[in-house]
């Protein structure tokens, strides 16, 4: 990786944390609350963005609503936090109006996955900072089941401690874990939901690739599609560049029907076996309840053999 990333401190009872909704609608005003209410429960402080309760279609408002939002909990040095009420589809849509001079000056804590994939690369490579790539606060607290006790520990330690996670087969209670290429391998970690990934390459806000543990998992997505997704990583040189891979869940990504067609988990061995590089299977991320969350850019160590990936640096210093 050519860049040194830098961290945000770890929160404390008391701190002043945004919450927004920079990608799709929140389904109700009653969900909302429902993240506020969470987050004031951990002991924080919650600004909600003017327009993280709007809609517009598909969007959680229009691009420059959900980008005033974002920007203003990016201007304000009181905010600490910054925390994404959901993902769906949008984030994309405001990369360019984000206001990087401001995130630069200010070390804040981001947190998010799914479409904020977005945000996470654009951080990186725009800011240079470490995020946490981690359960919406919707998802973690909010929703019924669909986020595991173990999970939700996990992202309270990773917002407000300095200790690395170390490993995920422990602190994830995971065994489910299997390697399809063995082997052993250690750089920063990049990655999160494939077909969003997939659209930040060729722009600014691509992260980089070079040296890294990629882990990847989707959700919605035919075989044939990940295919496409995968194809289009190892034609732009991304897969390349990678130390080793980790593959997360992919959930609802069963063949249509009676097609015949071979499911999600065999087309993607076809797509990466010959890379020649470690390749861990199952991994605990994803859209499903046990989803561990992961400091974006910090340095691990993916041991495919013992099916276990060490996470070496913490997101806050």
């Amino acid at each position: 990786m050519t860049q040194t990333l830098k961290h945000p401190s770890p929160l404390k009872r008391g701190d002043l944390v945004a919450l927004i909704s920079p990608s799709g609608p929140m389904p109700s005003a009653e969900r909302l609350d429902g993240c506020r209410l969470a987050l004031e429960n951990l002991g924080l402080r919650v600004w909600v963005g003017p327009s993280a309760g709007n809609r517009m279609d598909y969007l959680g408002g229009t691009d420059e609503e959900r980008a005033a939002d974002f920007n203003t909990a990016l201007r304000n040095p009181e905010i600490r936090g910054i925390f994404c009420s959901r993902g769906g589809y949008g984030a994309g849509r405001i990369l360019n109006d984000l206001d990087y001079a401001a995130a630069r000056a200010d070390n804040k804590l981001f947190a998010g996955f799914s479409d904020i994939t977005a945000f996470h690369g654009a951080f990186s490579r725009m800011v240079g900072l470490s995020t946490l790539h981690a359960p919406t606060i919707a998802y973690a607290f909010v929703t019924d089941g669909d986020t595991t006790d173990l999970a939700r520990k996990v992202l309270v330690h990773s917002i407000t401690s300095t200790e690395p996670l170390g490993s995920i087969r422990k602190a994830m209670e995971w065994a489910d874990g299997n390697a399809l290429v063995g082997g052993k391998a250690r750089g920063h970690l990049v990655g999160g939901c494939l077909s969003v990934l997939v659209t930040l390459l060729g722009t600014p806000h691509c992260p980089d690739p070079k040296g890294g543990i990629l882990f990847l998992e989707d959700t919605g997505e035919q075989p044939y599609r990940l295919d496409r997704y995968l194809t289009q990583l190892r034609m732009s040189g991304f897969l390349g560049e990678l130390n080793g891979i980790v593959l997360g869940q992919f959930t609802d990504c069963s063949p249509e029907g009676s097609s015949g067609r071979d499911d999600a988990d065999t087309v993607i061995e076809r797509c990466l076996r010959d890379l020649k590089i470690p390749i861990l299977r199952n991994f605990p991320i994803g859209h499903t309840p046990h989803n561990v969350s992961l400091p974006m850019g910090c340095m691990a160590t993916l041991d495919a053999d013992a099916c276990d990936l060490i996470v070496e640096e913490a997101l806050c210093v």
